[in-house]
């Protein structure tokens, strides 16, 4: 994150799970480190940062990347100038190995055809209306089919606005590093990825919104 040239980076921290002493590491002055509890799954660790952030979203766009994520300035450009360019867009994401990628537009797009908060940057004006919403950890029965928030999130505020653009792109240098992923951790994320179209259309199907976001592939 730091080699994207962000003007602030905020880490939110599970410190129940955290085993590597997050919270005592040195970090540079533009980096704000936080505990957020509950954790949750999803949405709650995102919205913190949001909270946090709120001063600077004012007048900045929001970037999400997981820590596995090794981006550049390059990378993120191309995500800021589709964002920039494109009147009334949430977010503009990049394609990464798991996603359908096919150019063109993308109704009731599926799982592997939204953005990914892996590495997404977001005008936060409209994101604020609703934040993630909490369907992004699952239905309240169902913990199970948690995550893939943003499917839910790009549905409803579309529902709001209607003219409301969701971008899927391909950007240069980025790579998703599961090299530190022990054998349980690799196992888990095989499994997410697979489960990527099932779990939002069953948030989808217990919200009774119909249909999922119309995304764009560029």
């Amino acid at each position: 994150m730091m080699s994207s040239g962000a003007t602030h980076v905020y880490v939110a921290v599970n410190t129940a799970e955290d085993r590597i002493g997050t919270m005592e590491m040195a970090w540079p002055q533009n980096a704000s480190v936080f505990a957020v509890s509950p954790w949750g799954f999803f949405v709650n660790p995102l919205n913190s940062i949001l909270i946090s952030a709120r001063e600077l979203l004012a007048t900045h766009n929001l970037l999400l990347a997981s820590a596995e994520v090794r981006t550049n300035g390059e990378a993120v450009n191309v995500l800021s100038n589709l964002l920039e360019n494109n009147a009334e867009t949430l977010v503009a994401g990049a394609a990464l190995e798991g996603h359908k990628f096919v150019p063109g537009v993308h109704q009731n797009a599926s799982g592997r055809e939204v953005p990914w908060n892996t590495l997404a940057l977001y005008n936060p004006y409209p994101l604020w209306v609703t934040g993630f919403p909490l369907l992004g950890d699952g239905p309240m029965s169902e913990p199970e089919n948690k995550g893939v928030e943003e499917l839910m999130t790009g549905t409803i505020l579309q529902r709001i606005y209607p003219n409301l653009k969701l971008f899927l792109t391909q950007v240069p240098g980025q790579t998703w590093d599961t090299s530190s992923f022990d054998g349980g951790r690799l196992a888990s994320h095989e499994k997410k990825m697979n489960s990527k179209d099932t779990r939002p259309r069953r948030q989808l199907d217990f919200s009774n919104l119909g249909t999922g976001p119309t995304v764009i592939h560029v």
